[in-house]
């Protein structure tokens, strides 16, 4: 009884704090992203690179740097040690 009552706290406690923190990271891209949808099977033209944001149902191609979107102007972007992610996927960085 008392193991029950422990894991539904936890579980209501990583309930909240998914929702936390999709509210701050909603708030980290300033303006919303315009572009083409790109994958594995649809590739940006020439110049243009594929970015996923998480917050963001699918990745799109940005010619720009894509922590230009964000509102820190400060992002990371995936890197491979072999071989290269794709898309790449960019994380805002809290300001």
């Amino acid at each position: 009884m008392a193991s029950n009552t422990i894991m539904y706290v936890a579980l209501a406690g990583i309930v909240i704090g998914f929702v936390i923190a999709t509210f701050f990271v909603h708030k980290e891209i300033v303006e919303p992203l315009t572009g083409e949808f790109c994958d594995a099977n649809n590739p940006c033209r020439g110049g243009e690179t594929c970015y996923k944001f998480p917050t963001e149902a699918q990745a799109i191609c940005l010619g720009v740097d894509p922590c230009q979107k964000c509102a820190s102007k400060q992002c990371t972007v995936s890197e491979a040690i072999q071989g290269d992610f794709y898309p790449k996927i960019v994380i805002c960085r809290i300001a």
